[in-house]
């Protein structure tokens, strides 16, 4: 039941990984519109295409996680989580240095920050969610 559950889990965190990448996070501004360099270097307001967006890097973590549910690995599953929650962070801080003095608060989030957010925790929880015990038919030794 475990190994259902997690595997449920982690189908569904592989679709929302990447899903909330089109829809909007900020304003009216989807990760697919926001500059991949705007990460590292500071947001400046300019909105981009996909190819060279913060979406590619979800798409990307996305796939991992959906191989790592398809290979049952824990392993792989993991730098999808951290993928995914480092990109998250990135966006956060980058952002609060772009409007600061304005606060920058949660409330300011859109949906389609939370749905990537709602995924990596649900992958995040079926990576350490341990599956089913084996199960033993052996029977007993019978001794004479």
């Amino acid at each position: 039941m475990r190994t259902t559950t997690s595997r449920m889990l982690g189908f569904a965190a592989a679709v929302a990984i990447p899903a909330g990448a089109f829809l909007p996070w900020y304003g009216d501004v989807q990760a697919s519109e926001f500059p991949l360099e705007d990460l590292f270097a500071g947001t400046d307001g300019a909105t981009t295409g996909t190819a060279a967006s913060a979406a590619m890097l979800l798409l990307a973590t996305g796939v991992v996680a959906l191989v790592a549910v398809l290979a049952r690995s824990r392993l792989t599953a993991w730098p999808a989580v951290l993928g995914t929650l480092a990109i998250q962070i990135l966006w956060i801080v980058m952002n609060a240095l772009h409007f600061d003095p304005v606060p920058f608060e949660s409330t300011d989030f859109r949906v389609g920050f939370w749905v990537t957010f709602a995924g990596t925790v649900g992958l995040l929880v079926a990576a350490v969610l341990p599956g089913d015990r084996p199960r033993c038919d052996c029977a007993p030794a019978v001794r004479s």
